[in-house]
């Protein structure tokens, strides 16, 4: 009895085609009695140098499959982990890492959906009220530390972590085995597509990862002519539509990357675009039909999230051939503007990573780092920010380092420097691979003060407090533009380690007549520091 290396269904000895998926059965040297493969040529080297850093989890159901698949293959993982819940599971991991050699895992590979590898939930961090109880975050089954609520860096996990949402054992071959990106990020990069109201802050990502301010970015209207790397097309004049056609022709690019900062709701796996007239549909589960090997990098609210009926944006993505997927479980926030924040940072500094040669879970490691050492005083966005957004397909993947016009190189870290100064926006992880992430998390936690305090103002206080802001008009503006009202709105006071500011938050209908979220951060001169809004329609 020999076995399908494309499906995993057992096949007749003297079989040519898989009576199952109708692919041709490699020749193979089965041991007798076993079914098992002792080599194939097909599979790459370096996967398998990959493969045996990493120990995969899945459900129980599944493990028998993922067994006799990795055995049809000669794959020998460091371990394979299945268990009843997220936290049966994690004391598997790390029992099986504590029974090895120092250094020898690295990665941690999910392999399946949240029903059968279930996600770590973590009370919204205090600060945020958007309708959130919980973030999601995969995480924590690669951090050797337990989570510590005034502490994000213990979210963010020293063993690469990524997730391989589908048991189709088509789709996990692919992606267990699947070699490394053959084409840089920046020279693979087609273009941006942005919700109208974030246009100006998805221009920004593009420019500093590209490193080529470029006035003929926008492409506000759909046209028939090739569209030009690095544009963006500006929701709501394109429309999935207008759309389809040009992403279906552009992604026959091989490990294209293609970046969405528009809107998603946590209803049906659509997301929509905003301007001045609405909030049109511009990508669904059909919008592309093959993703040939790409890596999509999505700002959108619950653009990461599973568990749509019948499957979610992120499955269909597998299931057509996408490579690499990044996105948040839950609502995400980011700027109007250039002085970007949150989702725009994850989203830039996880494109830079890429353009290093990072891995993709590194690159990930490296933007919610990014992510975390921002602003200390305004942390709850960041916390929000880091504990949402999640990496789908194996942690592994890279792409190779390209020589272009505009590339930032590495810098050296200066181990002495403050919060401030823990890396510099440009420092790559590949400095020091085997413990790049503690050396930085025991210097941030070296200079943590106490918590953050925070208290809400009342109503009639926090008008008072506002009248008195130098930014008074212009913020009293953003509430009225926003929600119509100049009243409606909360306000907190933070202060941290001596530095002092405000959080005003305000909602306003969005899509399908869901809440929408600002939220204004202000310092203690009442200066307006910066703008940030959901990614998306908040619970009605």
């Amino acid at each position: 009895m020999k076995f399908c290396t494309s499906c995993g269904s057992r096949t007749e000895s003297n079989a040519t085609f898989c009576g199952n998926c109708g692919k041709p059965i490699l020749r193979t040297n089965v041991s007798e009695g076993t079914g098992r493969l002792a080599d194939v040529t097909s599979v790459k080297n370096n996967s398998q140098d990959h493969l045996a850093q990493a120990i995969l989890v899945t459900s129980p159901s599944f493990i028998s499959k993922l067994d006799q698949l990795l055995a049809d293959s000669g794959a020998r993982p460091f371990g394979i982990v299945a268990g009843l819940n997220e936290v049966d599971i994690k004391k598997k991991i790390m029992a099986k890492i504590k029974g090895g050699q120092p250094n020898q895992v690295r990665y941690i590979c999910l392999i399946g959906s949240w029903d059968e590898v279930p996600i770590f939930s973590v009370p919204t961090p205090a600060g945020i009220d958007d309708g959130d109880d919980y973030c999601f975050t995969d995480g924590l089954y690669g951090c050797d530390v337990d989570y510590d609520s005034n502490d994000i860096f213990s979210a963010i996990p020293k063993y690469l972590v990524g997730r391989i949402p589908s048991t189709n054992l088509s789709v996990v071959k692919d992606l267990l085995f699947n070699g490394c990106n053959t084409k840089d990020a920046k020279q693979s990069f087609l273009f941006a597509v942005s919700a109208q109201c974030w246009s100006e802050a998805t221009e920004t990502i593009v420019n500093k990862f590209l490193g080529e301010p470029n006035m003929q970015r926008p492409k506000p209207d759909p046209v028939d002519s090739l569209i030009a790397r690095g544009s963006v097309l500006s929701s709501p004049s394109w429309e999935n539509d207008s759309l389809a056609p040009v992403i279906n022709r552009e992604i026959q690019t091989k490990n294209a990357v293609v970046l969405f900062n528009v809107h998603g709701g946590l209803d049906e796996p659509v997301w929509v675009g905003e301007g001045g007239y609405g909030y049109p549909k511009i990508f669904d589960t059909e919008t592309v039909q093959y993703f040939n090997s790409s890596t999509l990098v999505c700002e959108a609210c619950y653009g990461g999230a599973l568990g749509y009926e019948p499957v979610s944006i992120v499955e269909s993505f597998f299931e057509k051939g996408g490579l690499t997927f990044v996105g948040s479980s839950t609502i995400a926030y980011g700027a109007p503007n250039e002085n970007i924040a949150a989702a725009d940072c994850i989203a830039l500094s996880f494109l830079q990573a890429l353009s290093r040669g990072e891995t993709v879970g590194e690159a990930l490691n490296f933007a919610k780092t990014e992510v975390a050492k921002t602003d200390p005083l305004y942390d709850f966005i960041g916390k929000k920010t880091v504990l949402s957004f999640n990496l789908f397909g194996a942690p592994w993947l890279r792409r190779p380092i390209v020589s272009s016009v505009g590339r930032t190189t590495s810098i050296q870290v200066d181990a002495t420097s403050r919060l401030g100064q823990i890396r510099s926006r440009n420092t790559s992880l590949n400095l020091d691979r085997d413990n790049t992430l503690g050396k930085i998390r025991d210097r941030y936690r070296s200079h943590l003060s106490e918590q953050n305090k925070r208290f809400f103002l009342e109503q009639d206080k926090a008008r008072n407090e506002i009248k008195r802001f130098k930014d008074y008009e212009k913020i009293s503006n953003l509430v009225s533009d926003w929600t119509g009202d100049p009243d409606d709105f909360t306000m907190q006071y933070l202060s941290n380690n001596g530095e002092e500011g405000y959080a005003l938050s305000s909602q306003a209908l969005g899509h399908g007549k869901s809440k929408k979220t600002m939220i204004l951060l202000i310092d203690s001169d009442g200066k307006l520091k910066k703008t940030i809004t959901s990614k998306g329609k908040g619970k009605a």
